[in-house]
């Protein structure tokens, strides 16, 4: 019995010398995964006529046009005319998907600490997330991809209902605020989340070149200029593999600004949460692809600084506005 304690405490100071800390190496690299600097695979240069010589921020444009009260990263209030954009975007967005036969879902903005070191995060890290105390959750917002992940973890999809295709509209929660720019660095944003399953890494790539034709289409009709570019493994986070960005230009700013995101991890996920999909004979695990499609605070923010004197709505999203 001695003897069998003794085991047993061995295993675990194993576990916590070796299993835990394995837990934050990477995903492997994707071969188009740029080595050291963003690669731009696209560049579109909108139609719509600029009226901000002075380059004018979109906090300040905002304030005047009495659309945005901005007060820190934290409080932020759209008003007016610029909230019924806001809901527009995100309508303008769903309505794309759901003719592209995805599913819609509501998650929940609270998730454990389990599922967050499932998708390759640092659970203690607050830079990361935010973190309730004493709760062992953390507020993430229903449209990210941890808030699916803690739905389809400990769970086997079959085979026959591949490629799954979700998505979630609704609150993403970004703690890290490396610069003050705004809207732009706003903790709190609306996104649409897209959550893609698949049986391999070829049939996920299939999906990720669908998907980000999908994208490139509705950034087209909106009418900005933008690029898209495959991040650096700089820039990565631990899961991912392949990051294809969606960058807005900023007159203020000079410079693109991330407005949507769509990645590749493999199964590097679904093996740390057992997400499987299951065939005739055989269980495997489910290859992934996510993305955020809009963070409306940067779209919106992009939108105020292309005039001074008005709050322009893009065409396409003007069929979507209430009122």
């Amino acid at each position: 019995m001695t003897r069998l304690k003794s085991l047993r405490d061995d295993i675990s100071a194993l576990e916590t010398e070796v299993v835990i800390p394995s837990l934050s190496i990477p995903n492997s690299l994707h071969p188009e995964c740029p080595l050291s600097e963003s690669k731009i695979v696209f560049q579109h240069y909108g139609k719509t006529k600029i009226d901000n010589t002075e380059c004018v921020d979109h906090l300040k444009i905002g304030s005047a046009l009495e659309c945005l009260d901005f007060i820190n990263p934290v409080m932020v209030y759209i008003k007016d005319r610029a909230s019924l954009c806001e809901q527009a975007i995100m309508a303008y967005f769903n309505d794309s998907l759901e003719k592209s036969d995805f599913i819609p879902f509501c998650n929940s903005d609270l998730i454990k600490s389990v599922i967050i070191e499932g998708c390759g995060a640092d659970f203690d890290n607050a830079d990361q997330t935010f973190i309730l105390s004493e709760k062992n959750l953390h507020l993430v917002g229903g449209a990210s991809l941890q808030s699916f992940c803690a739905f389809l973890a400990k769970t086997s999809v079959g085979g026959n209902k591949l490629p799954l295709k979700f998505y979630s509209t609704g609150r993403l929660y970004k703690p890290f605020i490396k610069n003050n720019i705004g809207l732009f660095s706003a903790v709190q944003t609306n996104a649409v989340e897209v959550f893609i399953g698949t049986t391999d890494e070829q049939k996920s790539r299939d999906q990720f070149d669908e998907m980000l034709a999908i994208y490139r289409r509705l950034y087209e009709s909106i009418g900005l200029d933008y690029r898209v570019v495959y991040s650096p493994v700089s820039k990565l986070e631990n899961w991912e593999s392949l990051r294809a960005q969606v960058e807005l230009y900023s007159v203020s700013c000079r410079d693109y600004v991330a407005v949507a995101s769509l990645s590749l991890s493999g199964d590097f996920i679904s093996k740390r949460l057992r997400i499987y999909w299951s065939g005739k004979d055989k269980h495997n695990f489910l290859n992934i692809v996510n993305g955020k499609m809009v963070d409306t605070n940067v779209l919106l923010g992009c939108l105020f600084e292309q005039n001074v004197n008005e709050f322009t709505v893009p065409d396409c999203l003007k069929n979507y506005m209430i009122v």
